[in-house]
C-alpha cells in the first residue's frame, strides 16, 4: 500500500478509536497515528498528501486527524503559485492595432489541465463545458465532468445533486461589461499547480455558453475568482473559503507579486500568507487599509482620500464627494473616475518625441491617499511602453455602460465585478510618418452608488509597484514596496529606450485604418449580473 493509502488508513482506524472512547480525533494520542501509519518520519510531500486527503475526505474525524497529523509535523508555510505574464498581438484585417496583456498560472479540475488568471474582481471558478462547443468554447480546453472520478453536479448551496448526467442541472448566469457566460455547477477536486501544489474539493462554474466577445480572444481558459463570499452565488463556491475551511491554509492570506519578467523572475501568488522575499523593504511593517464595509460589497474595496499628480492636490475625494478603489488583480490598468478621466488623462500624456519606451517620459507622479499613507506610481508603472500615433486612439471605453452608471447594477445582492483583461499597448509607427504621445494606462470608471460614483480601480500599475496582501479575516489589504519596484526600464544606447523583443516587424506601419478602441479592441470582464436558474424534477402522478 502506497503512502497515500497507509495515511488514510491509519486516520481512519484512529478516529474509529476515538469514537469508541467518545473523544475527539485530535485528543486521542498524537504519535498514535504514526504507529498506525507504521511509515518512515514524514517529509514535505507526504505531510502535502495529508493535507491533500483532508481536504477531500467529507468525514469530520478523519478530516481532523489528517490535520492534526499534519500540522504537528510542520507548519503549513504559503504556497507559491508561478504566474506568468503573456502578452500577444490583437490584429484586425491584418494589421496589429494593439496589444494584450494578462497574469496567467495553471490548475488542474479533475483530470483536466487550464490556463488561468487569478482575479480578485470576481468570485467564481469559471472553465468552458465539455458540453459547449461553440467556436467560442472549442479555442480553450474543456472540462469533462463525466471524464473526472470526483467530480459531480451540485445546486446553488454547493450540495451534490443525485441523478448523475440525468439530472436537472442548476444553471449560473453572469453577465460581464462586455460578454456573458452561462454555466451548469460542478463539485471537484481542483489543484492549484506551482512551486507546490495545494489540492482542494470546491465549487465552481462550467460555461456552456459563451459569448465571442471577449472569451474566443483570450489565452487563458478560465478564471479563478479571489473576491469575497458575496461575490459568489454562495460561499461554498469560494475557492480561497474553501481552502480556509479546509485548513490547508494556515494564515488567512493571499498576496501578489506582479512584474514584467525583465530580470528573469516570475510573477507569483501566494497562499496562505506572503513571501518576504518578495518585499523590497522586508523588515519593515506593511501598511494596511481596512475593506469598505467590512467587505460586504464582495471587492477589495478601499478608501481613498486624496490623489496628487507632480504633488499636487486635485480637487476630489473630499468629504462632499468621497473616493473608494477596487484592489482589482485582474486589471491591466488604472481606472479613473469618469468625471475626473479627462483630467488626469490630460496630465499624465506628453509628446513621446524620438522616445522608444514611454516609461522613460518625464511626467508627473502620481499618488493615491490610501488610509493614511500614500501609493505613488511614476511613469514607469503607469505609461504604455509603446508610443502611440497622433492619429490613433486607444480605447476609453467605460468600465461601465452608462446605462448601468444610472443604477446599481446588483441582482441579489451581487455588485458589479472588475474587467479581467485589457489593450496593454497602443501601435508604434515609423516616426517620419506622424508625431507620437506617450499614453498613460487610464481608464474612466463609471459606476453609480454604492461603490460610485468616484472609484478607482487599482490594478497592474499599483501591483508591480507595491507587493499586496490581502488579509481575509480582516478583511484589509496590506501594501508593501515590491523588488521589482526597484527596477527601471532600460535606457538603451542613446537613453531613448529598447524596443520588446521581436517588435521591429510592427514599426514598418505606414497608416491604420482602424482605431484602437472600436468595438472588440478592448476587454472587461466586468459582472454586471448573476443570476441563478434553479432547475427540479417534477414528481410523476401515480395512475
Amino acid at each position: 500500500m502506497d503512502f497515500a493509502g497507509r495515511l488514510f488508513q491509519g486516520a481512519v482506524l484512529l478516529s474509529l478509536v476515538s469514537v469508541s472512547l467518545a473523544l475527539p480525533a485530535t485528543l486521542t494520542g498524537r504519535e498514535d497515528i504514526n504507529k498506525a501509519i507504521a511509515g518512515t518520519p514524514p517529509d514535505r510531500e507526504d505531510i502535502n498528501e495529508a493535507r491533500r486527503l483532508a481536504g477531500l475526505t467529507s468525514n469530520p474525524r478523519v478530516k481532523a486527524v489528517l490535520t492534526e497529523w499534519a500540522a504537528l509535523h510542520a507548519p503549513i508555510e504559503p504556497h507559491l503559485i508561478d504566474i506568468r505574464r503573456i502578452t500577444f498581438p490583437v490584429t484586425r484585417a491584418g494589421k496589429v492595432v494593439s496589444f494584450k496583456s494578462s497574469y496567467m498560472g495553471n490548475v488542474r479540475i479533475g483530470v483536466d489541465e487550464f490556463k488561468v488568471i487569478y482575479d480578485t474582481g470576481s468570485g467564481h471558478i469559471v472553465v468552458p463545458s465539455v458540453g459547449c462547443t461553440s467556436e467560442t468554447c472549442m479555442t480553450h480546453q474543456r472540462y469533462n465532468a463525466s471524464a473526472s472520478h470526483t467530480g459531480e453536479y451540485v445546486d446553488m448551496r454547493g450540495d451534490v445533486k443525485e441523478g448523475g448526467e440525468d439530472v436537472q442541472k442548476d444553471r449560473l448566469t453572469i453577465g460581464y461589461g462586455t460578454g456573458q457566460v452561462v454555466g451548469e455547477l460542478f463539485r471537484d477536486e481542483v489543484c492549484i499547480l506551482g512551486q507546490s501544489q495545494v489540492c482542494v474539493d470546491t465549487r465552481g462554474v462550467m460555461a456552456v455558453e459563451m459569448s465571442p466577445v471577449p472569451f474566443q480572444e483570450l489565452k487563458v481558459d478560465g478564471i479563478v475568482g479571489l473576491g469575497l463570499p458575496p461575490l459568489t452565488v454562495h460561499k461554498s463556491f469560494s475557492f480561497f473559503e474553501t481552502l480556509l475551511e479546509s485548513k490547508l491554509v494556515s494564515v488567512p492570506h493571499f498576496s501578489f507579486f506582479l512584474t514584467d519578467g525583465d530580470d528573469g523572475q516570475a510573477s507569483e501568488l501566494a497562499l496562505g500568507g506572503h513571501n518576504p522575499l518578495r518585499l523590497l523593504h522586508p523588515d519593515e511593517p506593511l501598511n494596511w487599509a481596512p475593506v469598505v464595509e467590512k467587505g460586504k460589497m464582495g471587492h477589495w474595496m478601499v478608501q481613498v482620500s486624496g490623489v496628487y499628480v507632480g504633488g499636487q492636490k486635485m480637487d476630489m475625494c473630499g468629504e462632499a464627494s468621497p473616493c473608494r478603489g477596487i484592489v482589482d488583480s485582474g486589471s491591466s490598468h488604472l481606472g479613473i473616475p469618469g468625471s475626473h478621466y479627462d483630467m488626469i488623462d490630460e496630465l499624465l500624456t506628453a509628446s513621446a518625441g524620438d522616445l522608444l519606451d514611454c516609461r522613460l517620459a518625464r511626467t508627473p507622479e502620481v499618488s493615491i491617499e490610501i488610509g493614511g499613507f500614500n501609493l505613488t506610481l511614476s511613469p514607469k508603472n503607469y505609461m504604455r511602453q509603446l508610443p502611440i500615433r497622433e492619429d490613433v486612439e486607444v480605447g476609453t471605453q467605460s468600465a461601465l455602460s452608462e446605462e448601468d452608471a444610472g443604477n446599481n447594477a446588483t441582482v441579489d445582492g451581487h455588485r458589479p465585478g472588475t474587467q479581467m483583461q485589457e489593450e496593454e499597448e497602443g501601435v508604434v509607427a515609423n516616426t517620419s510618418v506622424v508625431p507620437r504621445r506617450c499614453s498613460p494606462r487610464l481608464l474612466p470608471v463609471r459606476v453609480g452608488p454604492p461603490m460610485g460614483p468616484n472609484l478607482f480601480m487599482l490594478g497592474e500599475p499599483l501591483l508591480k509597484q507595491y507587493y499586496t496582501v490581502f488579509d481575509w479575516s480582516g478583511p484589509s489589504v496590506g501594501f508593501g514596496l515590491s523588488v521589482s519596484s526597484a527596477l527601471e526600464p532600460e535606457q538603451g544606447p542613446a537613453g531613448l529606450g529598447k524596443l520588446p523583443d521581436n517588435m521591429d516587424v510592427y514599426l514598418m506601419q505606414q497608416r491604420l485604418t482602424k482605431k484602437v478602441g472600436d468595438d472588440e479592441e478592448e476587454v472587461y470582464m466586468l459582472q454586471v449580473v448573476v443570476a441563478v436558474t434553479v432547475r427540479r424534477t417534477t414528481p410523476r402522478l401515480a395512475v
